[in-house]
Parts: C-alpha cells; structure tokens; sequence
C-alpha cells in the first residue's frame, strides 16, 4: 500500500516538475528579447550623448553664422538704400 503512495507522490512531483518546466520555459522565451533591447538602448544612448557633447559647438557656429549673416543683411541695406 505505501509503494502506491510512493509511486502516487512521484507521479504528482512529476506531473508538477513539467508544468513548472514549462513555466520557466515560457518565461525565458518571453524575457529572451530584453538583453538585445537593452543592448539596443545602450547604442541609442550612447549615440544621444555623443551628439548632446556636440550641441555647444553647433550653438556656438549657429550663432556666430547668425551674426554674419544680420551684418551682411545691414550693409545691403545701406547700399540699397545709397542707390535709391
């Protein structure tokens, strides 16, 4: 009688080790992806920081470009203005 519970018991451990099994197998397919989307958004980041290190130089010639450009709009101006 005890060698039928014994084998009852194994075959429950059983039918519960596969169902866990596939569990951990569903949640390992699920969860596969997440190391190449982080790998992903570390480039993307990394790209973010490498053009935000540029942002100050890009200031620094929009400005000095915009600066050029109201003094070239000034002195036509003043030269329209001396041929009218």
């Amino acid at each position: 009688m005890k060698s039928n519970g014994n084998e009852q018991d194994k075959e429950r451990f059983e039918i519960l080790l596969e169902h866990m099994e596939d569990k951990i197998d569903r949640i390992a397919e699920a969860t596969g992806g997440i190391a190449d989307d982080v790998r992903h958004l570390r480039q993307r980041v990394d790209v973010i920081e490498a053009n935000t290190s540029n942002y100050p130089v890009a200031e620094i010639v929009v400005t000095e470009h915009s600066s050029k450009l109201q003094n070239h709009e000034k002195r036509i101006n003043k030269l329209e203005k001396q041929v009218a």
